[in-house]
């Protein structure tokens, strides 16, 4: 409870009549949209729920939301959409700084750039065999093992087999022992890769193992376009429809699409080599890139800076600002950092 005539007549500013008092309370529009572990939510889906959400360090942490009643708000046009709050509510500039909506003209806000998502290890390792082993071996009556290709810079990637049996193959490879069994029986394709699809099982597993093993995926074959997308790179027409369809029917991904690339020769430094016909499965939009740190991501750090560093140019800037009228406003708290992602912008919770 807040006494604002005492506040007023016994600040020691109550003395400037120019000086105005803010209230405490600064909401958003009950279509904008808070960024929980189950994606975006809107919160007039979440009052008077207790949703775990993403703060501006990409830990997760145990939030509420409830509807604050009815106040003045204005609309902040963004280069890639628009967001209704209170004029006191204060966003996170690409800088750094906080800065009230009402002040925020000319501004680039502050997107999420790191999400720290609690995956499984072992999908993690399944996705990125998927993308680089040599599963053929998975059908010869000589392996036992098979192996993985490992790029110069993946050191991430040889931390993440460091518990693992194998033998090191070469300064680009490792031969994995232990983990045929298992991947013939989640359905493991054993072809090629211009002809290897989705496991076979993919469908019944877990939003966390299809998420994870999707992790392992982009990791091998996925990378950051510094004209402002994610790409994954496939020979296979039919996985990349398949990762298409699981991106927008389990992530809520949109706007994926996929590019072709006819075949041709090209060049190396060992030689001239023909490539075959390939597919790019590509993400371009802010927003949707947004979800894609925030529930798939990329395992080597070097990949993560990259996106992060393109996320911050891609940020969106506030082009206008208008009043929008009395609406029905929401709160929403975060306790660990103060700071939440709503429509891909990092604000500031309610108090």
């Amino acid at each position: 409870m807040l006494f604002w005539d005492t506040i007023e007549n016994w600040n020691l500013l109550s003395e400037d009549e120019n000086f105005k008092y803010a209230g405490v309370n600064p909401c958003f529009d009950g279509n904008a949209k808070l960024l929980t572990v189950d994606g975006y939510k809107t919160f007039k889906e979440l009052d008077e729920t207790e949703p775990e959400i993403f703060n501006v360090n990409g830990n997760i942490t145990k939030s509420k939301v409830w509807c604050s009643g009815e106040k003045e708000t204005i609309k902040l046009k963004l280069s890639n959409g628009e967001i209704i709050c209170t004029p006191e509510h204060r966003f996170m500039t690409i800088d750094g700084d906080e800065c009230m909506a009402k002040d925020m003209k000319g501004k680039t806000i502050m997107p999420l750039t790191n999400a720290n998502i609690p995956l499984d290890r072992t999908y993690i390792k399944y996705g990125f065999i998927q993308g680089d082993g040599q599963l053929n071996r998975l059908i010869a009556d000589r392996h036992k093992g098979l192996e993985v290709n490992i790029g110069s810079k993946d050191g991430d990637i040889r931390e993440l087999f460091s518990d693992e049996t194998y033998t090191v193959k070469s300064h680009r490879a490792i031969y994995l022992q232990n983990r045929n069994d298992e991947l013939i029986e989640l359905g493991f394709s054993h072809e090629n890769l211009p002809d290897r699809i989705f496991p076979t099982t993919y469908q019944t597993w877990s939003k966390q193992q299809k998420a994870s093993f999707l992790r392992g995926c982009y990791s091998a074959n996925g990378c950051v376009i510094k004209n402002g997308r994610i790409s994954y790179k496939t020979t296979c027409k039919k996985f990349a429809d398949q990762l298409k369809e699981t991106l927008e029917k389990d992530f809520d991904i949109n706007g994926v699409y996929i590019t072709t690339n006819k075949a041709h020769n090209n060049k190396f430094a060992n030689g001239e080599y023909y490539c075959r016909e390939s597919y790019d499965i590509n993400i371009g939009q802010y927003n949707e890139i947004i979800k894609f740190v925030s529930s798939i991501g990329f395992y080597q750090q070097y990949k993560r800076e990259q996106l992060a560093q393109m996320l911050r140019r891609k940020a969106p800037m506030v082009i206008n600002i208008e009043d929008s009228g009395v609406r029905k406003v929401y709160d929403f708290k975060e306790p660990e950092r103060h700071w939440g992602v709503v429509n891909g912008a990092v604000v500031h919770n309610c108090a």
